[in-house]
């Protein structure tokens, strides 16, 4: 069921690709994504459209590889890499991992955002203040 206060009102649920992308607008980032194939991608997409967040969006990076590809990092990451490249050669400086169960080690000045890590540290800051 929903979430509801003591007094039962509903508790708004928000998703991690919904507060990464806000926060990445609301600091006035423009941010893409990458994505391992092109349904995640449009799924993707289609949900920053539903946002509203499109002004800030500069589209999604489909990785084309197979699933095998998760294993291998050298590939992985070769393709991570170019991503970001393309994307810093757009003006992007951050892009949403849409694969993060992935671990990348791909060093870039384009930050490449965990949303579940970026949403997590949202929630706590808001829990503290």
């Amino acid at each position: 069921g929903v979430p509801v206060t003591p007094d039962g009102a509903a508790v708004p649920t928000v998703g991690m690709l919904r507060l990464t992308a806000a926060h990445l607008a609301a600091t006035g980032r423009r941010f893409g994504a990458v994505t391992r194939n092109r349904a995640i991608a449009d799924a993707l997409a289609g949900r920053i459209e539903d946002y509203g967040l499109t002004a800030w969006f500069a589209g999604v990076t489909v990785l084309d590889l197979d699933f095998e590809a998760i294993a291998d990092t050298r590939r992985w990451n070769r393709a991570v890499r170019d991503a970001l490249d393309d994307f810093a050669a757009r003006g992007v400086t951050a892009v949403i991992n849409g694969c993060s169960a992935v671990d990348t080690d791909a060093p870039h000045p384009v930050e490449l955002v965990d949303p579940a890590a970026c949403a997590l540290r949202l929630l706590a800051a808001g829990a503290r203040s």
